[in-house]
């Protein structure tokens, strides 16, 4: 790998960092930027719970992650079930997933994407960040039903597919009235 490779590498990822943060200014979100300038953080109150979001640049492999974290951590008696509805849900997801750490009992949704040989832009940087609210708030009930009210792993992601059979949703492009959090 030459200069000039590694040189026009970081210039694309300082680009995708600027998006991000030209995207979030634009839209009034408040976040934070961590010191190595590789995160920013921010926050959202959904339908179902808060949630915190982290914007990933990978500026080494050309890769943009968007990350919305539960801020209720699940007991880890109740892991094994909230596995278990995480891959009923993940199943017919096409845009991201589902992510259960099973030592702390966090739960996040992530969407990534990689730029190599092109550049992300600000429609790219909306639509994953909608994903990704939309998903974790939608499926977020369940969660919190399955691990503290004791319903079945496969009775609460019915419970979703019975909504959407009723009218409601499952396309990511429906309208959600979500706020970042301040």
């Amino acid at each position: 790998r030459n200069a000039t490779t590694t040189h026009n590498r970081r210039k694309r990822s300082m680009a995708m960092f600027d998006v991000v943060k030209d995207h979030l200014d634009g839209i009034g979100w408040r976040y934070e930027v961590t010191k190595e300038r590789a995160l920013i953080k921010s926050g959202i109150q959904g339908k179902t719970g808060s949630f915190q979001v982290i914007f990933d640049v990978k500026e080494d492999r050309d890769i943009f992650l968007v990350y919305v974290i539960s801020r209720l951590d699940f007991p880890e008696k109740n892991r094994d079930k909230i596995a278990l509805y995480l891959t009923y849900c993940n199943y017919a997801l096409t845009l991201g997933n589902f992510e259960l750490d099973m030592n702390d009992g966090e739960v996040r949704y992530k969407s990534s994407v990689t730029v190599k040989g092109s550049a992300l832009c600000d429609q790219m940087v909306k639509e994953m960040l909608s994903i990704s609210i939309v998903m974790m708030d939608r499926f977020f009930e369940g969660m919190v039903k399955v691990s503290y009210v004791g319903l079945d792993p496969k009775e609460a992601y019915d419970e979703y597919k019975q909504v959407l059979s009723n009218g409601g949703s499952g396309d990511h492009t429906e309208e959600e009235e979500t706020s970042p959090a301040q």
